[in-house]
Order: structure tokens, then sequence, then C-alpha cells
């Protein structure tokens, strides 16, 4: 509402001064000044990550569930898990790791990697130091977009003019 106002009175400000000369040309370059102010504070002050193409959100999601499926079959193929008898150890498959929530898919790397760093030899399951400081990697790079909103294909879209 406000951007609409100033842009109707940027493109009108001579005529509305000659009509009213109570609204000077100081009074509407102050009030569009505010609106650009409040604008940019809306735009600036974001608690998240600006918005990322859905695109990018899923390459960035099937990269992480490909480093969580790994994970987790390491931990599998070790026999960690619970020392309850009768407990059966998760295990998901590559679709079970897309139905997840992100907030599961989260939960899942945290516990995987919390037992990956009780085993003694991670390198025999394919897990070198590298591999695990790049999971780590992608896990910061995956929880800080989760949340992030998805740009509309609208606004992805390029216009061809």
């Amino acid at each position: 509402m406000l951007k609409r106002v100033a842009n109707f009175l940027k493109s009108h400000k001579d005529e509305l001064v000659k009509k009213v000369p109570a609204l000077m040309k100081d009074v509407i370059t102050k009030f569009v000044e505010m609106e650009e102010g409040v604008y940019r504070g809306k735009t600036t002050n974001l608690t998240w990550q600006p918005a990322a193409s859905a695109s990018e959100k899923m390459t960035i999601r099937k990269a992480f569930e490909q480093v969580v499926l790994k994970l987790s079959s390491a931990v599998v193929a070790a026999g960690i898990g619970n020392k309850q008898k009768g407990v059966k150890q998760k295990h998901f498959t590559l679709g079970g790791l897309k139905r997840l929530t992100a907030n599961g898919l989260c939960n899942e790397y945290t516990n995987a990697i919390a037992k990956v760093k009780k085993m003694r030899t991670p390198e025999f399951y394919g897990l070198t130091r590298d591999y695990l400081a790049d999971a780590g990697a992608y896990y910061k790079e995956f929880n800080a977009i989760k949340g992030a909103p998805a740009k509309k294909k609208k606004e992805c879209s390029v216009r061809m003019e």
C-alpha cells in the first residue's frame, strides 16, 4: 500500500504541487524517502537467507540425502545401535529418506554422525575424515536453506523482451 502511494506521488509530483500548494515538494520527497526506508528495513533485516529457487533446494536436498544414506548404511553395517534386545535399528532406503521431512532428515543425520563418531575404524566403511568434513558442510548448507522460503516460478523466470 505504501509503495503504491509512493509511486503515485513520484509520478504525479509536479501536478499535485500545482493543485495543492500545501503539498510542497519537500513533504512528498520526505514521504518517498521514509517509504523506501521502511521497504529497505523489511528486506534487509531478514532472519533467514534470501529465497532460493525450488530446484536449488531440491539439488541440495538430494546431495544431503546421499550423504545421510551412506552414513546410516555404515552404521548399520558396523552394528552400532541400540543395546536393547528386540529393538531393531532404523535403516532408511533412499526412498525412505526422500519421504522424511527436512527436520526428520536433519535428525537422522545427527543420529548417524553421533554413532559414526563412536566407531573405531570408520575408514573401513568408506568414511574418511575428508568425507565426514564434507558431510558436515552438506549438513550446514541444508540446515541453512531448509526453512528458507522458495522463490515462485514467476520470480525465477527471465523475460525475453
